[in-house]
């Protein structure tokens, strides 16, 4: 086991220094370049909706802007709301413009979201599968062009992929989770919460994610009985807690969910769903009002977006798991991995 454990450390180590070198060319490029970005079509509604934020605090709840501002007041308001306050902070002291305060700021969620990307790819396959997740999604020019200025989007797959990774740290600690990892679980889930009510669909994900290892556990280590409810409690009782604590982090960012701590967010994941966008989209030769797009439009857009090496990748990728799945055997280690994996490619 230690020479094993010896020789593995060698061959990681190469992918650990790659990694670190992309981060720090990443990071390079992010401050060399964010002055050069220019505005989008909503940010400056995005800027707004966190000035109302802050003034819904500073007023003492008296300044109700944010509670019907355009059709924001239907998201969290943490990334706008720290954007805007870094911004009136660092303005005192750089001679920079709010929006390229901005920039930078949804530039380093970007990085953030890249960060991990690594460490799902390590915690799932090793240092390597850290590299080369980072480094894809570092090329997808899809994401990388909206980093400096998507503070929707960005901020939001950031928060969502800090979840997922602590989702998946969690199961090695199942039934009995640590006051530590319910704390880190609760910021995640709540900070996400806190972008986007939409990230509701996490607490689905912990849901399947313990419930399989409770499955696993009766399965195939024949867990019986009292033994098996006492799990299950374990796991009622965390999930409680990480839902109390992050809805309750959520309502500090969303100034017209803390009117209505329950009735709003529903009301807001159902206008979501149904969003209604009625600017025109140019698909095939035509334009298409964006809530008529016909189910060609996700995989052409897709195809036409993404680099080639997905298309490259997913094929390879597709044969190395059928090679290796005869080998995984019934044994815990084995089954966990899968049960990750299988959740990251349902998420």
């Amino acid at each position: 086991m230690e020479i094993k454990h010896q020789v593995n450390g060698v061959i990681s180590k190469p992918w650990m220094c790659l990694s670190y070198g992309l981060f720090l060319c990443l990071g390079l490029t992010i401050l060399l370049t964010f002055l050069d970005y220019g505005l989008t079509y909503d940010e400056e509604t995005g800027r707004f909706y966190g000035y109302s934020v802050l003034r819904w605090y500073s007023t003492f709840f008296k300044d109700k802007g944010a509670l019907n501002y355009s059709n924001l007041y239907l998201y969290g308001g943490f990334f706008e709301a720290i954007a805007q306050a870094t911004a009136n902070i660092t303005q005192r002291v750089f001679p920079l413009g709010v929006y390229e305060i901005r920039h930078l700021i949804n530039a380093l969620f970007g990085y953030f979201t890249i960060i991990c990307a690594y460490k799902l790819g390590s915690h799932l396959s090793g240092h390597s599968g850290g590299f080369f997740s980072a480094l894809f999604l570092t090329l997808t020019p899809g994401f990388y062009g909206h980093i400096f200025n998507n503070s929707k989007d960005v901020p939001f797959a950031a928060l969502f992929s800090f979840s997922l990774y602590y989702m998946l740290l969690s199961y090695g600690s199942l039934p009995k989770l640590s006051k530590g990892l319910i704390t880190k679980l609760s910021i995640a889930i709540g900070l996400t919460l806190g972008v986007r009510v939409g990230a509701v669909i996490l607490f689905g994900y912990l849901l399947i994610l313990w419930s399989c290892w409770l499955a696993t556990q009766h399965l195939i280590n024949r867990w019986r009985g009292q033994r098996l409810i006492s799990a299950a409690w374990k796991l009622a009782t965390s999930f409680i807690i990480i839902l109390f604590l992050a809805w309750a982090l959520m309502l500090i960012w969303w100034p017209w969910a803390q009117v209505s701590p329950l009735m709003h967010p529903y009301t807001a994941i159902k206008a979501t769903k149904n969003f209604d966008w009625p600017l025109m989209v140019f698909f095939e030769g035509r334009f298409i009002v964006g809530t008529g797009l016909p189910w060609t439009y996700l995989p052409t857009w897709l195809a036409i977006s993404l680099p080639e090496f997905y298309f490259m990748a997913f094929p390879v990728g597709c044969f190395l798991a059928y090679k290796s799945f005869p080998s995984f055997k019934k044994e815990a280690v084995h089954n966990e991995q899968l049960i990750k994996i299988g959740l990251l490619v349902f998420g």
